[in-house]
């Protein structure tokens, strides 16, 4: 799944507006646990023009509870430690002239998928119909929301689906204002698991389960072609690897029997993306709950074929959502060379 028709967040909530996707030189991820940077140039590609690769890549541990995940609270606990991070990170990497690419946990936003007949022509009234739509799910004011979405055609080409994004905009004015300190502004905002959705095989007929797991919070969408049809965030564990090993496969078998029960959908691939890797015992015990192989979704490593064996291993530990937004770019880039138009996407928070 590929995000070519996803509405801009703008810079302050009731600012949505449309924009070219723009994947900026530096990318950062800020995590609970830990920070990521990497920087991206184009190279070569066989003679058919040029493709993205991760130049350099660093990745910093937080320190105690520097950052706690909440769509409605402070989410920088300690922002001298995220800073830590993420002047370790750059120093690596380069600040990119300031131009920012930022993923932010999954926890720090929510994800709502609407039903419509028919939407206004207007982005700003259909920006008051989804805040209107969203409200009872959101737990702080709709007004105080920034807003993302994509509309695609609804099941069996009837009505439109809408994949809507809220963020409060004074946890992304946190996440914002730790970047300024290193002298720019984001670009482009997307929480960590709608990155990874451009890895994942386009299958029209049957329904994927993807599985997002790290810094002790999990994410499970169930994924049908290009269309998302489920979405759950939750925080996992404590802690205790055990722990988390049992909820994850406990969620995992009831996203699969919600899907079967309620969206009369068959979930026949299930993806996994763990950050650091999960041990073979997780994959095991997932692949029991779910009554089928998991197959691994991780950082592709010839998109790191210029770096170090050291920093290749981060891209593959870490770099999945990294290479899903390479990919998201890519994809859309070949779509507008197929039109012969130069078009490219709108995406981003």
């Amino acid at each position: 799944m590929d995000w070519r028709r996803i509405r801009q967040m703008g810079g302050r909530a009731g600012g949505a507006s449309a924009a070219r996707f723009t994947l900026p030189p530096v990318v950062l991820e800020i995590e609970p646990d830990f920070v990521l940077g990497a920087r991206l140039s184009a190279k070569a590609n066989g003679g058919v023009g040029r493709a993205l690769a991760v130049r350099r890549v660093a990745v910093a541990g937080l320190r105690g509870r520097a950052l706690s995940p909440s769509a409605q609270r402070p989410n920088l606990l300690d922002p001298a430690e995220v800073g830590r991070g993420l002047r370790s990170v750059t120093e690596v990497i380069g600040n990119g002239s300031g131009r920012w690419g930022l993923l932010v946990p999954d926890g720090s936003v929510r994800v709502a998928i609407l039903d419509f007949e028919t939407l206004p022509d207007d982005s700003r009234e259909v920006e008051t119909l989804v805040r209107w739509r969203m409200k009872d799910g959101l737990p702080f004011p709709p007004e105080e929301a920034r807003l993302s979405y994509q509309v695609t055609a609804g099941p069996g080409g009837q009505g439109l689906e809408l994949v809507a994004v809220a963020a409060r905009d004074s946890v992304m004015a946190e996440y914002e204002g730790a970047l300024g300190e290193l002298g720019g502004e984001p670009e482009l905002i997307l929480p960590a698991t709608l990155a990874l959705f451009p890895l994942v095989p386009v299958d029209e007929a049957e329904g994927q389960l993807l599985i997002h797991l790290g810094s002790g919070w999990l994410t499970l969408a169930v994924l049908v072609g290009n269309r998302l049809r489920f979405w759950r965030s939750r925080e996992v564990g404590g802690g205790d690897v055990a722990r988390v090993a049992e909820e994850v496969c406990s969620e995992a078998a009831r996203v699969a029997a919600a899907a079967r029960d309620r969206l009369q959908l068959s979930v026949r691939r299930v993806w996994l993306c763990s950050r650091p890797p999960a041990p073979p015992a997780i994959l095991a015990a997932l692949a029991a709950a779910v009554d089928q192989p998991v197959e691994t979704l991780a950082g592709a490593s010839e998109l790191a074929d210029a770096l170090s064996l050291p920093e290749r291993a981060l891209v593959e530990s870490y770099g999945a959502p990294l290479v899903g937004l390479m990919a998201n770019r890519a994809t859309r880039a070949g779509s507008a060379a197929a039109k012969g138009d130069g078009s490219e996407p709108i995406t981003g928070l």
